[in-house]
């Protein structure tokens, strides 16, 4: 079961005006936009099904538990149709439109694993089920697996990002929190694409309606957040580690096949061209978590 809600309206309906335009601006505030934004998951998915059983984290639905006192985040992006330029990709994608995209990058600004839920919490509404939103009571602390810093990142076929470290006390997880908003002057990597900075994700290429029509320009931008919570599947985790692994490179990996469908540059606006694209590398068929023995 996927708990992926877009962040879109929701999270930025719960900030104020002055919030939001301070965010780039403090180290706090970025704890405290992920603290936000898995609240806003938590209490959509809970919204729908708040009578909901805590689920069997090893049950029938090929979800897994992890051990875990040291992550490395990678991002990896999955090859598709042909690469374009240095560092760009084209295809023809569901609407039959062709893209050439010369530049595409976008913030990988939080990822964490979440700790299985060890008390119970049939009817609390404080918890998803089978997971713990907080920590200790401390509502305002991320877990120990949590990505360190934002980072930009290229959506290049077969690149890899290394997104950065973090060791903590061991904790047994369940789910894993990925979360997307836009760039400060922290985020790593801005020197690679400077127009990301106040943006969650920014494309230029060009683009055709048909063979028989011309090429014309197009790009795609928002400073829109959004993000999931997906259980961890029994597939994801490697075979080969063993019982006591404890050390793991955790590589998230996207789909570029989808990134640009249901995408009409004709007709969209920059900014809702941007949020399409965050939706599609959002959606649960475009994402794998992939864990392996660190070497």
């Amino acid at each position: 079961m996927s708990l992926h809600m877009s962040l879109h309206m929701p999270l930025h309906m719960s900030l104020t005006r002055f919030q939001r335009s301070h965010l780039a601006h403090s180290r706090s505030s970025r704890a405290w936009l992920v603290h936000v934004a898995f609240a806003a998951l938590a209490a959509s998915h809970l919204g729908c099904e708040a009578d909901a059983e805590p689920e069997d984290a090893t049950g029938d639905d090929g979800a897994a538990q992890v051990r875990a006192e040291e992550i490395r985040w990678i991002a990896h992006t999955l090859e598709a149709g042909d690469a374009f330029g240095d560092e760009g990709f084209t295809g023809i994608y569901d609407l039959g439109i062709e893209f050439e995209v010369g530049s595409a990058w976008w913030v990988h600004y939080s990822a964490a694993l979440i700790p299985c839920e060890n008390e119970a919490a049939a009817g609390a509404r404080s918890s998803l089920p089978g997971i713990r939103v907080a920590r200790a009571g401390h509502d305002d602390i991320p877990d120990g697996s949590t990505l360190p810093e934002s980072v930009a990142t290229a959506l290049s076929p077969g690149r890899s990002f290394e997104l950065g470290s973090t060791a903590f006390v061991e904790e047994v997880y369940c789910g894993v929190h990925l979360l997307a908003a836009r760039a400060d002057e922290a985020t790593l990597n801005l020197g690679e694409a400077p127009d990301l900075l106040g943006n969650t994700v920014s494309l230029e290429g060009r683009y055709r309606l048909s063979p028989a029509d011309g090429w014309a320009e197009f790009s795609c931008a928002t400073d829109a957040p959004v993000g999931t919570i997906l259980p961890l599947k029994s597939a994801w985790v490697s075979a080969d580690a063993p019982a006591d692994q404890r050390v793991w490179d955790v590589t998230v990996t996207r789909r570029l096949a989808t990134a640009l469908n249901g995408i009409d540059p004709s007709t969209s606006t920059v900014d809702g061209c941007g949020r399409a694209v965050l939706a599609n590398l959002f959606s649960d068929d475009a994402i794998d978590v992939w864990f392996e023995p660190t070497p």
